[in-house]
């Protein structure tokens, strides 16, 4: 006669159910904490002590004394602690860390006002309702880090919504590769659709009236920027020994503060050479002669025992006066390299060529920065010999070569 398995046992007590299985001669605890449900060994096989641990359970659960149970994943503030510590052991810049992390800090706070504090519990719904709280008002500037609190603030715009998100997505997903949550709680969650808009960019009459209305050194400054289309850090970091003997090209590469023994280096790490038209190779000599110090453009006034290196706001502050003296309501420093990318382009330059003199990762990237023009466009169409394409006769009509005037049926 076959041998009867045990059944398994299920008592209830309180909110607490005292649990024993088959598979295992000791007696188990199961309840729920805060919608998450629970199961913990009594480690004991005799049911009078796991009925006491029961109790005792009910009673830490009913006077809210229970301890914080074991989590199934990180809370949300720790998956962003963990993930920029992550990036920063990358070699991220910390302005692009204080990007992330401000974006971070924004969906932890939207999500803590929505009840969630557990990433496995971040869901597509959450996210979706995230979108339309940056579409209908933006980020709340509590969720600011300090630093950029006081910054405007108010709808955001369909580019800006998407990159929040993906910053958001990115750290899911890197969660569950590091195993601190088990799977993708929005799984299946699709991006905002990216939104094509171009870069702002200036004319060649504004930049004209631009440089016009300039005060030196920056006048020369913005110039050298037209010319060669480098980042303002790439021309902050810029030094002497970076110039060719002859002046024919500049090297942005990765260097060291004599000062500070601060570590700078390109964007994406792509060092690279960009050559010199013959008027930025002479506004390069004059500055490298000028210059007291290691950098190639210096400060008139050193400061902080660094002679004159640039910042983003000593170069940002005058152009911002001269754009809204000139009434242009668009740009900024960083809108010289557009001008400078549409210009190349627009002269012939190959998409390749652009891609390796502005230091891009990506050819896609150019989309954003390339403003054709109209008649560049026709003159394209006018040298393209369209007669080798449709193979049209001798006599000037379009049938095709070596075909008959009349139609086939």
């Amino acid at each position: 006669m076959a041998r009867q398995q045990p059944e398994r046992v299920r008592e209830q007590v309180g909110s607490v159910y005292l649990i024993k299985t088959p598979a295992s001669p000791k007696w188990y605890l199961e309840w729920c904490h805060e919608g998450d449900q629970y199961r913990q060994t009594t480690r004991t096989r005799s049911k009078k002590q796991a009925l006491k641990l029961a109790k005792e359970k009910d009673a830490k659960l009913v006077l809210g004394q229970l301890e914080e149970p074991r989590r199934r994943g990180v809370t949300i503030e720790q998956a962003i602690s963990k993930y920029v510590a992550s990036l920063r052991s990358q070699d991220i810049t910390e302005k692009t860390l204080d990007l992330y992390q401000r974006d971070l800090m924004q969906f932890q706070h939207f999500a803590a006002g929505q009840g969630v504090k557990r990433l496995d519990r971040a869901d597509a719904d959450l996210l979706e309702a995230f979108v339309q709280q940056l579409r209908d008002a933006g980020a709340p500037r509590t969720a600011q880090p300090k630093k950029r609190r006081g910054k405007r603030s108010g709808p955001n715009r369909p580019r800006t919504i998407r990159g929040k998100l993906k910053t958001v997505r990115q750290m899911i997903r890197w969660a569950v590769k590091r195993s601190l949550i088990k799977k993708d709680p929005a799984s299946g969650y699709r991006l905002p659709r990216p939104v094509n808009t171009l870069a702002p960019h200036f004319t060649s009459k504004e930049i004209a009236h631009i440089l016009e209305a300039s005060e030196e050194p920056y006048r020369t400054i913005y110039e050298f920027l037209v010319l060669t289309g480098l980042r303002s850090s790439e021309l902050q970091w810029l030094t002497k020994e970076d110039l060719a003997p002859e002046v024919a090209y500049v090297r942005i590469r990765e260097k060291t503060c004599p000062f500070t023994g601060q570590v700078w280096k390109p964007k994406h790490g792509r060092e690279r050479t960009v050559p010199l038209p013959a008027r930025a190779s002479a506004i390069a000599r004059t500055a490298a002669t000028a210059s007291p110090g290691p950098w190639l453009f210096c400060r008139a006034t050193p400061a902080d025992g660094e002679p004159g290196r640039y910042d983003c706001q000593q170069l940002l502050r005058p152009l911002k006066a001269v754009l809204k003296n000139l009434k242009i309501k668009h740009g900024s420093v960083h809108t010289f390299r557009h001008s400078y990318i549409t210009h190349l382009v627009n002269a012939g330059a190959s998409i390749f060529e652009v891609k390796e003199l502005v230091g891009h990762d990506k050819i896609t990237t150019l989309e954003a920065y390339y403003h054709h023009q109209a008649d560049r466009l026709s003159e394209t169409i006018r040298r393209v010999d369209f007669a080798g394409l449709v193979g049209t006769s001798s006599n000037g009509d379009d049938s095709p070569a070596g075909g008959s005037s009349s139609s086939k049926r």
